[in-house]
């Protein structure tokens, strides 16, 4: 008898086993989830790496960000800081270190660059909404909002799970949707760098955690990777409070044309 129920008990799991995979979501229902996950997010914090590599030259920047959205009378308003520091290593092989510092207080946006080895130091400010002057794509958006210009700029399908560091993932391809020109013509810039791309998405709070870009011949130009996610948590507001350096050259461009 005791044997009987325990050859049931494998043939159970051998059955279950064998069974077909649960069907994988679409790429329009972890759209919409995204989505979902966008108009319900606070706040949000990260940390990250970015590598470029742009013919000769190559750029390696440790990346940390947060912000916080905030909805009243049917508005949304992004508040944010993102600083970035690292090596830039140009085509003859000289280097240089880059910090660049992006602070948004909901109204204005601040960018700050310095480049100590050739004494530069700017600072651009522009209003806080106003898309980016070479690519049109808007700035201070985070990267569960940002999906909404993603899934118009690439025609995104869904290619399989993995795990990445530990998490479950959904990984997106998505090569670039030629009629997303039409609504934003300075977006063309960006084929030479970003004409496919495959995104990393984390199956439980939607935020993704690695992005790679591909020129057209197929070779990568660009790697966002990004740990330790914190969303809806608690974010010190005085890290979007800014005052440009002393001695920092700024360009105002919140009254600027196009």
């Amino acid at each position: 008898m005791r044997k009987a129920k325990i050859l049931w008990a494998v043939l159970t799991v051998l059955a279950f086993a064998a069974g077909p995979a649960l069907a994988l979501p679409t790429v329009d229902e972890i759209l919409a989830k995204i989505a979902k996950a966008a108009a319900e997010l606070n706040s949000f914090s990260s940390d990250g790496r970015i590598s470029v590599t742009a013919g000769p030259g190559k750029g390696v920047l440790d990346i940390t960000e947060a912000g916080v959205i905030l909805r009243k009378d049917g508005k949304v308003v992004y508040k944010s800081c993102t600083t970035a520091k690292g090596t830039v290593t140009g085509p003859n092989g000289e280097q240089a270190t880059v910090e660049r510092k992006s602070v948004s207080d909901g109204k204005f946006r601040w960018e700050e660059t310095r480049i100590p080895e050739f004494g530069v130091r700017t600072v651009v400010k522009e209003n806080a909404d106003a898309p980016d002057r070479m690519t049109g794509l808007r700035a201070d958006l985070d990267s569960l909002s940002a999906f909404g210009e993603m899934k118009e700029m690439y025609t995104l399908r869904l290619t399989g799970e993995d795990t990445l560091n530990g998490e479950k993932v959904w990984l997106l391809e998505g090569d670039f949707n030629e009629e997303y020109l039409k609504k934003n013509p300075k977006a063309e810039s960006l084929i030479p760098m970003m004409k496919t791309v495959k995104v990393w998405v984390n199956q439980q709070d939607l935020y993704w955690r690695k992005m790679v870009d591909y020129d057209p011949d197929g070779h990568q130009t660009i790697i966002v990777e990004v740990d330790n996610v914190k969303l809806n948590g608690k974010v010190d507001e005085a890290l979007f409070d800014y005052t440009p350096p002393e001695g920092a050259q700024v360009h105002d461009m919140t009254e600027a044309g196009e």
